[in-house]
C-alpha cells in the first residue's frame, strides 16, 4: 500500500478530479509517456476514420472536462499531435471547426422526453 498525504486533487484513470471552492472540478489527464500514434494520413484506413476521431476527441473532451476553458488546450495539443503525424491542417481545421460546434452547442447527455402517448403505446400495453 502507498499513502499519500490528502489532497484537493486526485488523478483517476483518464480523469483529473480536483476540488475548488466546494465545487468538483475534472480535466482530461494523459499520461506523459502516452507516444500519441494517431492514423497518419497516407494509411489505408477510410477517410471517415480521421473525422472520427475527431469527433470523438471532442466529445471525450465535452464529457470530461467541467469547464470549456479545460476543453480548449485538449483539443489545440491533439490538432498538433495530428499535424506531427503528418496531416494537412487545411484537411484538419474544417473537420475541428464541425466537431467543436456540434459539441459545444449541444448537451453531452440527451434523453428523449416522455409523452403521454408514448406510454400508452399498443406495444407498451402488451408487456
Amino acid at each position: 500500500w502507498e499513502f499519500e498525504e490528502r489532497s484537493n486533487e486526485v488523478i483517476f484513470l483518464d480523469l483529473r478530479i480536483s476540488i475548488l471552492n466546494g465545487h468538483i472540478n475534472t480535466t482530461i489527464y494523459e499520461k506523459p509517456l502516452n507516444l500519441h500514434l494517431y492514423v497518419p494520413p497516407h494509411s489505408c484506413h477510410s477517410p471517415g476514420v480521421l473525422k472520427g476521431l475527431i469527433f470523438g476527441f471532442a466529445k471525450r473532451a465535452k464529457a470530461l472536462c467541467t469547464t470549456h476553458e479545460d476543453r480548449i488546450p485538449f483539443m489545440k495539443k491533439t490538432f498538433m499531435r495530428l499535424l506531427d503525424r503528418g496531416h494537412d491542417p487545411a484537411t484538419l481545421r474544417p473537420i475541428f471547426h464541425e466537431a467543436l460546434k456540434v459539441f459545444n452547442d449541444t448537451p453531452i447527455a440527451r434523453t428523449k422526453k416522455r409523452t403521454k402517448t408514448s406510454l400508452s403505446s399498443p406495444a407498451l400495453q402488451s408487456c
